[in-house]
């Protein structure tokens, strides 16, 4: 593995490049383009902890997207050699990458049953182009040691929920951004839900879970069947599980 950095505006790779490795973000902002002739369209923006180019651990195919660093930036490079030597020498580590293919192919599935899921919507969409403020944050009385009081102002979508592992799960395959304790009889999945940012409407999507998810009143997924709803231009009450879940929650849209 190789560490290498870059300057803000610099291109780790440009669309139709061909495919040869993947990278972690150790520090700094890299965003995403799709770029067509002159033109060119913002398309999300990743962390530090996040992957991308992991495409490149399978294949050779052009890159579908240019990535752009935002800000001085530190990324920790790995080849398809290198990625399946991790798989014997260092399973744990290995499993982080296999998280995010795991993720992808969720999307990949959301996307392939697009019609059957754009039925189930919570309000139609909003043509009103501007930014928002999205916040995530507690419905009820109960602390959460990694959530402030406050909530967590999203700012890089997909923002990704799911339950925390215990420690004989270290190995699963889950991509979150915000883990949440629960215990058993477990609500919450270990990829329960995303919320994403499309066009200029903000959307949720159950990735699969168990029990489901319940936004304003309406259920998705459950039974391992996924949903999506596009979430109202306010306060938006999210539950994570069963009707008679304790873990509540706020998605609002300023």
């Amino acid at each position: 593995m190789e560490r290498i950095t870059f300057s803000a505006g610099q291109y780790i790779f440009r669309q139709g490049d061909t495919s040869e490795r993947a990278y972690i973000i150790e520090s700094g902002y890299v965003e995403f383009l799709r770029e067509n002739d002159e033109h060119s369209v913002k398309l999300t923006t990743s962390g530090p902890g996040d992957i991308f180019g992991e495409m490149g651990l399978i294949d050779e195919k052009p890159r579908s997207a240019s990535a752009r660093a935002v800000g001085t930036i530190v990324l920790t490079s790995i080849y398809q050699e290198e990625f399946v030597e991790t798989l014997f020498e260092s399973p744990e580590r290995a499993m982080k990458f296999l998280g995010v293919f795991f993720e992808r192919l969720r999307q990949l599935t959301s996307r392939v049953n697009q019609n059957e899921l754009d039925s189930i919507q919570c309000l139609s969409s909003n043509t009103n182009s501007k930014e928002h403020r999205v916040t995530f944050f507690p419905a009820n009385r109960i602390e959460y040691p990694n959530i402030p009081k406050e909530g967590i102002v999203i700012l890089d979508f997909p923002f990704r929920v799911g339950r925390q592992s215990t420690r004989s799960e270290r190995f699963s395959v889950n991509v979150n951004d915000l883990f949440i304790d629960d215990r058993e009889p477990y609500n919450i999945s270990k990829n329960h839900l995303s919320i994403e940012r499309d066009g200029d409407d903000y959307k949720l999507i159950d990735r699969g879970s168990f029990h489901g998810t319940i936004v304003n009143g309406k259920i998705l997924g459950g039974k391992r069947n996924e949903g999506q709803c596009i979430l109202e231009k306010s306060k938006n009450k999210i539950i994570l599980g069963k009707k008679d879940s304790p873990y509540h929650f706020f998605v609002e849209i300023e």
